[in-house]
C-alpha cells in the first residue's frame, strides 16, 4: 500500500504545480511583443551624450556627460542631464539668453516654440552651435589612453630596470605581445624595424 507521507508528497507537488501550469497557460494565449533586436544593439552602441543603463524616457537610468557648446555669445557648457533624457527636440535648456534642443543626439538652436523646425522633406532646419561635447566615445577613448598610460609606462619601466622574466601586470601582458607579434603581425608583415611599435600600437 502507498504510505501516507507518499499521498502527501504527490499532493504537495500537484499544489504548486497547477499554479505554474495555469501561469504558463496565459502567457501562451497572451500575444508576444515584437522586438526590433537591431534598433535596440545601434542604440546602445551609437555615439550619445550620456551613458545609458536601462529603462527608457523619464525613468530611464543613464550617466550624464559634458555638454560643450561654441555659440554666438561664446562658450556654453551644461550637463547633458538637462534634457532629462529627451532626444527628440522636445525639452529645450536656457543659456545666456540662448536655448538649445537634442534632437538624435545632435544639439540644436531652438526655435520660438522651444523646439525642432522641419522643412518639406522633414529634414532639421534649425541652426547648430559648434559642438565640442565629451560623448560617450571620446569620453571611452581618453578613458582606454589613460588605462593604457597607467599600464604600460610602468611595464616599460620594469622592463628597463629588469632584464629577468617579467613579473606581474608585465608577465601577464607580456604572453599577449608576444602572441599578437608572432602569430599576427610578423605572419602578415614580415620582420620590420617597426613591428614592435606595430604590437604596442596594436
Amino acid at each position: 500500500m502507498i504510505s501516507k507521507n507518499i499521498i502527501k508528497q504527490i499532493a504537495l507537488i500537484a499544489v504548486f504545480l497547477l499554479p505554474f501550469k495555469g501561469f504558463s497557460t496565459e502567457n501562451e494565449k497572451s500575444p508576444k511583443e515584437e522586438i526590433d533586436v537591431t534598433e535596440m544593439i545601434m542604440h546602445h552602441i551609437s555615439d550619445s551624450h550620456e551613458f545609458h543603463v536601462y529603462g527608457s524616457g523619464e525613468s530611464s537610468v543613464s550617466f550624464a556627460l559634458p555638454i560643450i557648446l561654441w555659440t554666438e555669445n561664446g562658450l556654453v557648457t551644461f550637463m547633458s542631464s538637462e534634457f532629462h533624457h529627451d532626444n527628440d527636440g522636445k525639452v529645450a535648456v536656457e543659456r545666456k539668453g540662448m536655448k538649445f534642443v537634442r534632437y538624435h543626439e545632435t544639439i540644436y538652436y531652438a526655435n520660438e516654440q522651444n523646439g525642432i523646425t522641419y522643412d518639406a522633406e522633414h529634414k532639421v532646419v534649425n541652426a547648430r552651435p559648434l559642438n565640442f561635447s565629451i560623448t560617450k566615445n571620446v569620453f571611452s577613448l581618453i578613458l582606454i589612453s589613460v588605462l593604457m598610460l597607467l599600464i604600460f609606462i610602468p611595464m616599460a619601466k620594469s622592463y628597463a630596470k629588469n632584464q629577468r622574466a617579467p613579473k606581474g601586470i608585465a608577465g601577464f601582458f607580456e604572453p599577449i605581445v608576444l602572441f599578437v607579434r608572432d602569430e599576427i603581425a610578423v605572419p602578415n608583415i614580415g620582420e620590420r624595424k617597426n613591428t614592435p611599435s606595430i604590437c604596442r600600437t596594436y
